[in-house]
C-alpha cells in the first residue's frame, strides 16, 4: 500500500481518493503515511478523500467525516462539530419509548439499555434531564453504535474550495465511486 500511495503522489494530483489506505500497515508505516497526507494537503489546492475503519486515523487526520452504516449516511460533518456538539444518550428500554425520533440519529440496543447518537447533546440534556448524555468519542461511538457494517469516509484538506467548485455531497461522490445510489 505504501508504494501505491507514493506512486499516486508522484503524478502531482490535486485529489487523492483512497480505500482503506492504512489497513495492514504497522504503526510506524501508518504514521509515515498519515504524515505524507499532512504534507500533501499543506498546498490548499490538495485534498485526500479516503475510507477507513481505523478510528485512530480518523481522529488524527480528518477534517470532515462521513459515516455510513448499512448503506445509509448517518452523518456528514466537520470533525470538530462531531466532537463538540454530538453525544451518546444512554437510557433504559422503558425510557426509550419517550424519546422523539427527531432527537436521535441512530440507536442501538445493548445489554444495559439503549444507546442513541444525538446531534445536539446540550439540547438533549435539557430535554431529557434524567437520562445520561456523554460526549462523542469516535472510539466509543464505533463500539457502541456499529459493531459491524459501518464505514467512515474522511476528507482531509485545508480548504474545500480549492478542490471543489461547488459543494460536494456524499451521495454524489459515493455514486461516482461505486456506481450505486446511497440511501439517505
Amino acid at each position: 500500500m505504501k508504494l501505491s500511495i507514493i506512486c499516486a503522489l508522484s503524478h502531482s494530483p490535486k485529489l487523492l481518493i483512497l480505500d482503506e489506505a492504512t489497513t495492514g500497515l504497522d504503526p510506524v508505516a501508518r504514521d509515515e503515511i498519515l504524515d505524507l497526507f499532512l504534507d500533501f494537503i499543506q498546498d490548499e489546492t490538495h485534498a485526500v478523500f479516503f475510507s477507513s475503519h481505523i478510528i485512530s486515523d480518523i481522529q488524527k487526520i480528518a477534517d470532515y467525516v462521513i459515516f455510513i452504516h448499512q448503506g445509509k449516511v448517518i452523518f456528514e460533518e466537520q470533525k470538530d462539530d462531531l466532537i463538540y456538539h454530538y453525544g451518546i444518550l444512554k437510557c433504559r428500554r422503558s425510557e426509550f419509548v419517550a424519546l422523539s425520533p427527531k432527537d436521535y440519529l441512530i440507536s442501538r440496543q445493548s445489554s444495559s439499555g439503549i444507546e442513541c447518537l444525538v446531534k445536539d447533546k446540550e439540547k438533549v440534556k435539557r430535554k431529557y434531564k434524567n437520562m445520561i448524555v456523554t460526549c462523542f468519542y469516535f472510539s466509543l461511538f464505533a463500539l457502541a453504535m456499529c459493531r459491524r457494517h459501518c464505514y467512515f469516509f474522511v476528507l482531509y484538506c485545508n480548504q474545500l474550495s480549492g478542490i471543489f467548485k461547488k459543494k460536494v455531497r456524499m451521495p454524489g461522490i459515493y455514486y461516482r465511486l461505486y456506481g450505486t445510489k446511497l440511501i439517505i
